[in-house]
């Protein structure tokens, strides 16, 4: 049986190699036999992980005999779920011993004395002196934030944007509405409040794996974010037009259109034709014929 960080570590590995994590981490917590308790903890180690990467390997970096960017992929993952925790506060004897089981064999003795050198490090951790590593941002976008709004402010919109997103969720009102779908989530005990960017969009807290919710399975709700599907909403599209969607992969804004659009049509065009698999997947669901994928590249459009 797989242990939750063993889980961890193959989404990261898979990240690693290109894959989205909010696509393959709800495949693999199907797959497991964890529990709700433990699959709510491999969420926050692979999602916490990824947001802290650059903190994190900057603060492995003095430990190792190895470049980080240089290990095996399911070393450098196992090593950075370690790190990850011990900056979370999990206790070391934790954040070590029960993470080094995760790496591969013939990798842990490595694994447990990077861990444990770091872990003697701190805390207070040896920080990164630039704010892109400690805050785990690319520097090109510190600097612009910088230049755009301060540097107090800046450092603040940093840090906001390393907080733990909420999940939302997009009610297709060809099937359901906002109301319905918030009184269904709360009586699974999720705490649920209607979203101040997107109207009808959901943020719901406590609903687990939104993959394994009845209303996204049934095609009634679509997880995505109140940016995108402000964006939806801007568009002002009506019943019957017919719209163009480039770099349209995968999918949350061509098929949030396609349910406003009802019988009109949303071509959804993107270079890559394996990512627009994940448009067609999330049409299906959605039983929305109006959305058809189609490869192309929109900047040779007219």
């Amino acid at each position: 049986m797989s242990t939750s960080r063993a889980v961890a570590r193959d989404v990261l590995v898979r990240v690693d190699d290109g894959a989205y994590a909010n696509l393959v981490l709800p495949e693999a917590l199907r797959r497991s036999s964890l529990d709700l308790r433990d699959r709510a903890f491999v969420t926050d180690l692979v999602a916490g992980t990824l947001r802290a990467r650059r903190r994190v390997d900057a603060l492995l970096a003095p430990h190792g005999r190895r470049p980080i960017d240089r290990l095996d992929p399911p070393v450098r993952a196992t090593l950075r779920l370690g790190a990850y925790q011990l900056l979370r506060g999990v206790a070391p004897h934790a954040a070590v011993g029960e993470t080094v089981s995760a790496a591969p064999t013939r990798a842990r003795r490595y694994v447990n004395a990077v861990l444990r050198s770091l872990a003697a490090s701190g805390p207070p951790w040896p920080e990164p002196t630039g704010a892109g590593e400690a805050l785990s941002y690319p520097d090109w976008i510190v600097t612009r934030l910088n230049q755009d709004l301060g540097p107090a402010d800046a450092h603040a919109a940093l840090v906001t944007q390393n907080e733990a997103p909420t999940l939302t969720l997009r009610p297709n009102p060809r099937r359901t509405t906002p109301d319905a779908l918030e009184a269904e989530l709360r009586a699974t005990g999720a705490d649920v409040r209607r979203g101040a960017v997107a109207p009808g969009a959901l943020a719901v807290r406590g609903a687990g794996d939104p993959g394994a919710l009845a209303a996204v399975r049934e095609g009634r709700a679509t997880p995505q974010d109140q940016a995108s599907q402000a964006v939806v909403t801007l568009v002002g599209a009506r019943a019957g037009e017919r719209l163009l969607d480039v770099a349209a992969a995968p999918g949350g804004k061509a098929t949030g259109l396609g349910e406003v659009v009802g019988d009109g049509l949303v071509v959804a065009a993107d270079v890559h034709a394996g990512r627009l698999g994940l448009v067609a997947t999330a049409a299906r669901r959605l039983a929305l014929p109006a959305v058809v994928p189609v490869v192309a590249d929109g900047r040779a459009l007219p």
